[in-house]
């Protein structure tokens, strides 16, 4: 339902006629929590979320860890590569097979103010998120020409989740609402070519690569239902109640025998999760963290103390007092509870690996020259894109042998 201001001192705006939404205003606010079951860089599936997922919101999305943009279509960096796409509206050329898809780059809209789609304005270029998507493919960067993979499973994986609105172009496989998580996917190929706006375009051949069943077909109905997956929106109290999660015994034994946080592990094993990510994300945000309360979540080496409080190695480290920072206990002879540890790398394998790091040099290609030319003596600076010899530059002007600039001549008698 759009907003309504006929009746206010803002009648005459343009805006008092506006049509769009906003979602209700979730579309312009900005995230309340935030994923710590793993980094911002982690590549592949995250531990709790399976396939089918759903979220009302990109803004929901985004808290889950998913795809962390709450606007941009591309999650990742040059550096690191792309972790995640979403496929929305998007761009005229796209087209999506299902179990794949041809994915358009970003770039060449001018979307300055609050603009989130624009008509195109100039050509796409191998940088930033388009240059992360490449770096994923199991081939060398080639800014010319593109590149295909020799085997296309060698490629990164990259989580992929489709919107309802992707219903404009391609109705078949869109979810009817919301944003729904289908699998990893990897980049079989990738090249330049012009678009049908008549502005030159990157385009990404995305291929399937995940052993959980895709959500449109019959397995993935069947893995939804069995689940428990639904929609999760804003609103805890409307989110649906379908299939209460059940920790796995395996993991139970190795919570009796961490002896040490035994009140810990009785107080989450009273408690109702109606989903695996949910418990994840209440055992590494709430249940243990550093009792010093200046440590980001996830808590690392942590030490249980006497008292039954837990701390960080670091933290503990920097006390000097050895004291406990919740009771005043004392810990001088604390040491790292191993015990704990396996038990959050069970829960979550992904817990203790280090997802942000540089992806290694590749070569990036040049346009050949025809001719090859010889160096330039001159000490001239040119501009940034522009070579010495290019005929865009203003030639420099001599003054003539043997003259004296005329601020430097002397007056005449």
């Amino acid at each position: 339902m759009a907003v309504d201001i006929r009746n206010t001192k803002d009648a005459k705006k343009p805006s008092a006629t506006q049509k769009k939404t906003w979602g209700g205003g979730v579309s312009c606010s900005g995230r309340e929590k935030e994923c710590i079951i793993v980094p911002k860089t982690h590549v592949g599936a995250i531990p709790g979320i399976y396939c089918g997922q759903s979220w009302q919101y990109r803004l929901t999305c985004s808290e889950w860890g998913i795809h962390r943009m709450s606007v941009g279509g591309i999650a990742g960096a040059a550096g690191t590569g792309a972790v995640s796409i979403v496929m929305s509206k998007g761009y005229e050329d796209d087209n999506d097979n299902g179990n794949e898809f041809f994915y358009t780059g970003s770039g060449g809209r001018d979307l300055t103010g609050n603009k989130r789609l624009a008509e195109h304005s100039s050509d796409q270029e191998l940088s930033r998120f388009n240059l992360a998507l490449a770096r994923t493919c199991a081939a060398p960067v080639d800014e010319v020409n593109g590149a295909e993979a020799q085997d296309w499973r060698k490629s990164r994986p990259i989580r992929v989740c489709r919107t309802h609105q992707l219903a404009h172009h391609h109705p078949t496989y869109a979810p009817k609402v919301g944003v729904r998580y289908d699998g990893l996917y990897k980049i079989v190929k990738y090249w330049p070519e012009k678009g049908r706006s008549g502005y030159g375009v990157w385009r990404f051949l995305f291929r399937r690569d995940d052993p959980e069943p895709a959500p449109w077909t019959k397995d993935g109905k069947e893995l939804t239902k069995k689940k428990g997956l639904r929609v999760i929106t804003q609103d805890p109290k409307a989110i649906e109640k379908l299939v209460q999660y059940k920790i796995p015994s395996n993991i139970l034994a190795l919570m009796e025998e961490d002896v040490a946080d035994k009140r810990l592990w009785d107080e989450v094993k009273s408690l109702e999760f109606w989903s695996e990510y949910e418990f994840l994300h209440h055992v590494f945000a709430n249940a243990v963290f550093c009792a010093s309360g200046v440590c980001p979540a996830p808590i690392q080496n942590p030490i249980t103390t006497p008292c039954g409080h837990i701390c960080c190695k670091k933290c503990m480290g920097q006390n000097s007092t050895k004291t406990c920072f919740t009771c005043r206990a004392d810990v001088s002879n604390a040491k790292v509870n191993d015990k704990l540890i396996v038990v959050l790398k069970t829960c979550n394998p992904a817990y203790g690996v280090n997802t942000n790091t540089l992806l290694p040099s590749q070569p990036k290609s040049t346009p050949p020259s025809s001719q090859s030319e010889p160096k330039s003596k001159s000490k001239s600076k040119s501009k940034p894109g522009l070579s010495a010899t290019s005929p865009l530059l203003p030639e420099k002007r001599r003054r003539p042998t043997g003259t004296r600039s005329s601020s430097r001549k002397k007056q005449q008698p």
